[in-house]
C-alpha cells in the first residue's frame, strides 16, 4: 500500500530554509522488516560457514561476516519505508531528478543526476 507523503529537502551543509517537496513512499510493517533482516542475517552468516574452506583469508572473512551478519540485519530492520518515487525536483539546481530503486528508511539521501548536490528528504510532522 504506498501513500504520498509531504517532505522536507535540506541541502547537505547547506544554510538554506528545506524545501517541501512530495515522495511516493511504501510502509514496511513489523513482519516484513523482520523478514528483511532474517534473509540478510542468514546469507552474511552462510557466506561465513563457507568461507572457512578459503586458506588464509578465512581468518579476516568468518569473523568479519559474522559480524556485519547483525549490523546489516538491524539497517534493514529499522527501515519503515520504501521510496517507490522515481524523481524529485532539486532543491539546488531546480532540476528534474532521478531517484535510486530501493532507498529505505528517514532520512532518505538523495543525489541530484543533474548538479551532483546531495540533500536529505524527511517527512513532514504535522
Amino acid at each position: 500500500m504506498s501513500q504520498t507523503v509531504d517532505v522536507m529537502l535540506q541541502i547537505r551543509d547547506s544554510q538554506r530554509d528545506p524545501v517541501p517537496a512530495k515522495l511516493e513512499v511504501e510502509h514496511i510493517n513489523p513482519g516484513q522488516r523482520a523478514g528483511r533482516a532474517a534473509v540478510r542475517l542468514v546469507i552474511l552468516w552462510v557466506l561465513a560457514v563457507g568461507a572457512i574452506l578459503i586458506p588464509l583469508l578465512h581468518f579476516v572473512l568468518v569473523p568479519g561476516l559474522f559480524i556485519m551478519g547483525p549490523v546489516l540485519a538491524w539497517f534493514a530492520f529499522r527501515a519503515t519505508v520504501k521510496v517507490l518515487s522515481t524523481s524529485i525536483t532539486c532543491p539546488k539546481c531546480q532540476a528534474n531528478s532521478t531517484i535510486e530503486k530501493g532507498l529505505t528508511g528517514w532520512p532518505v539521501t538523495l543525489r541530484c543526476s543533474s548538479c551532483s548536490t546531495t540533500f536529505f528528504a524527511t517527512p513532514v510532522v504535522k
